[in-house]
C-alpha cells in the first residue's frame, strides 16, 4: 500500500489522511515475517557440526535461527540497502539478545555488512522443509491519497528512498517533514510483519536518474543513508 503526501496540505487534511492511513494499515493482515538485528559467523566454525546436522561452510547460503524448522527457506532483506538473499536454516541461535539470525559471512556480503557486523534485516519464509507455501510480504493493489495538487501523478520513472521506520508516528512525521522541508511528494509503503508493522519512505517522482541523483546530494545531509532507485525496478 502506498500512501501519498503533497505539499500545501492544510492541518485539518493532514489529520484527516492520518486517520485513513491508520486505519488502512490495521485492517491489513499478517504474514509470517519479522524483524531485528542479523549477524553473521566467524570463520572459526568452518567444519564445525550444526545443530541441524551436518558440518558449518561460511561460504553457503545458510542461516541459524532459535525456532524454526530445520530447512526452512528465508528471504532476508538487509533494510538499509534493501539487498535480499535467500537462505536456508541449519543451525540454531543467535543467543545474543536482540539479534534474530546469525547468517554465513557468503550471505552478509550479499547483504552487504560485513565491515558493519551487523544489520537491521527483514526476513519472510519462503518454504519450510515439506516445501508448503506460507504468507509471505506482498505489494497490496496500490492506493493512493492525494492532497494537492491534484493533477499529480505518482512514480514516474525516479525516486528517493529515505528509509524504512518500524514505528507509524515516526514514519508519519517524518513523511510530513519531507514533504514541508523539499516540496516534493512522499509516498509511504507499509508492510505487514508478524510482530507489527514495517514503513518505508520515498521521496519524489523524477523523471530521469540525473534529476534525481541532482535532488539527493540536499538530501543526504538530513538522511545519509537514502538513495536514487527506480520504482518500476524496485521492490
Amino acid at each position: 500500500m502506498f500512501i501519498l503526501l503533497t505539499q500545501h496540505c492544510p492541518m485539518k487534511q493532514y489529520i484527516l489522511v492520518c486517520c485513513l492511513i491508520l486505519g488502512a494499515f490495521s485492517s491489513g493482515r499478517l504474514c509470517a515475517q519479522e524483524s531485528g538485528t542479523a549477524s553473521f559467523y566467524d570463520n572459526y566454525f568452518n567444519g564445525k557440526k550444526m545443530a541441524g546436522g551436518g558440518l558449518f561452510d561460511n561460504t553457503k547460503m545458510t542461516c541459524a535461527h532459535k525456532t524454526l524448522p530445520f530447512g526452512t527457506m528465508l528471504k532476508v532483506t538487509n533494510l538499509a540497502n534493501d539487498k535480499s538473499v535467500t537462505v536456508k536454516v541449519t543451525d540454531r541461535g543467535p543467543y545474543v539478545k536482540g539479534r534474530v539470525l546469525d547468517l554465513t559471512k557468503a550471505a552478509a556480503k550479499e547483504l552487504g555488512f560485513v565491515n558493519n557486523g551487523t544489520a537491521h534485516v527483514m526476513y519472510e519464509i519462503i518454504r519450510d522443509d515439506k516445501a508448503e507455501p506460507v504468507d509471505s510480504i506482498q505489494f497490496q493493489n496500490s492506493q493512493f491519497i492525494t492532497i494537492s495538487p491534484p493533477d499529480t501523478v505518482l512514480f514516474q520513472d525516479y525516486g528517493i528512498k529515505i528509509a524504512a521506520y518500524e514505528n507509524a508516528d515516526i514514519a508519519l512525521k517524518t513523511a510530513n517533514d519531507l514533504v514541508v522541508k523539499y516540496k516534493l511528494p512522499v509516498s509511504l509503503e507499509r508492510f505487514a510483519l508478524a510482530r507489527g508493522n514495517m514503513y518505508r519512505l520515498f521521496l519524489g517522482k523524477f523523471t530521469s536518474e540525473n534529476e534525481a541523483e541532482a535532488m539527493i546530494d540536499k538530501v543526504k545531509k538530513a538522511y545519509p543513508g537514502c538513495y536514487v532507485i527506480q520504482y518500476s525496478k524496485f521492490k
